[in-house]
């Protein structure tokens, strides 16, 4: 019983911080639909009319499907568009539980069959990567094509996570220590360098609005707990194996300005996989699809109907 006030006093910071910092919103004018999967309720928008796309937000600390708000506009008028909140996500359901990545390859594949219900483009951000590609290699029936924007899972985050980081998210857990510790780590100052220097080009994206977008969203009860498994490297995932089974078309996307995960990164997916197309912009850094949207878009389009054509 020892522990049990720092456990209290952990969540009523945690709780405080959440409520001090505002309530989360849709920055959508679609409608949010709500999906119960797991005993947990899983926000998604969709919009538009075609065949099925299905747009998977990257996993880092604050994500949500915001990620996906500027290329919204240019795809509906292609396809039906479905864009969820991955589980400890944004407006979905955040609980306190050991995230893994079996957990996202299991939610692609029920939302794939429970939601969209036809098989759709998958289109992945980073870490969310790995379960578009084991979902393609185990259920193709569920996935036409791929489209990776700089993905993981053959040389960044694929091998087991070395013991300082595993270390360091035992620290993470703690209720008092390690819920300051991630509050450091999502302030609006790291957010703004982050942005800045790994993601982001052109410095000015960093707006207030998009700053204060991630720090509303990773403040929020039970947001620590996804987060801090990516940061401890709990989410790795290595996609050797299954990558090369991948039989549907592949397209790789990457921004040229470096990043955590660099454009050169792109090379082992070529190579490990003869259905690959690479396309690199230059200007961009880790997230095509928010800065320069448009020509992310025009990408997507032109290279699907390239493979309807075919």
């Amino acid at each position: 019983m020892s522990g049990l006030p720092f456990i209290v006093l952990g969540a009523i910071l945690s709780w405080w911080l959440a409520h001090r910092s505002g309530r989360p919103e849709s920055v959508f004018n679609e409608k949010n639909e709500t999906w119960k999967w797991r005993d947990h309720e899983i926000n998604y928008v969709t919009a538009g009319e075609g065949p099925a796309i299905v747009l998977l937000h990257a996993i880092y600390p604050g994500a949500s499907n915001a990620q996906w708000e500027r290329v919204m506009p240019f795809l509906t008028k292609h396809f039906r568009v479905y864009i969820p909140d991955l589980p400890g996500f944004g407006l979905t359901s955040r609980p306190a539980f050991r995230y893994k990545p079996a957990l996202y390859n299991d939610f692609l594949k029920d939302f794939l069959k429970d939601v969209v219900e036809e098989p759709a483009t998958v289109v992945a951000s980073g870490q969310s990567a790995p379960s578009a590609i084991e979902t393609a290699a185990t259920e193709p029936e569920l996935i036409d094509r791929l489209i990776l924007s700089a993905p993981t899972g053959l040389t960044r985050f694929s091998e087991k996570a070395p013991i300082s980081q595993r270390l360091f998210y035992w620290f993470l857990t703690l209720p008092v220590v390690g819920t300051l510790a991630y509050f450091g780590l999502t302030s609006k100052r790291q957010i703004l360098r982050q942005l800045q220097s790994d993601v982001f080009a052109d410095p000015d994206l960093a707006t207030t609005d998009a700053i204060d977008q991630i720090y509303v969203q990773s403040h929020q009860p039970g947001a620590k707990w996804a987060s801090i498994a990516m940061l401890g490297g709990r989410l790795n995932a290595n996609m050797k194996s299954s990558y090369t089974k991948v039989n549907q078309p592949i397209l790789l996307l990457w921004g040229e300005v470096p990043s955590n995960i660099p454009v050169f990164d792109g090379g082992p997916f070529v190579d490990m996989n003869t259905n690959a197309t690479f396309k690199s912009f230059p200007g961009a850094r880790l997230m095509p699809e928010s800065e320069i949207a448009e020509k992310f878009s025009a990408t997507i389009l032109t290279w699907i109907n390239k493979q309807l054509a075919a």
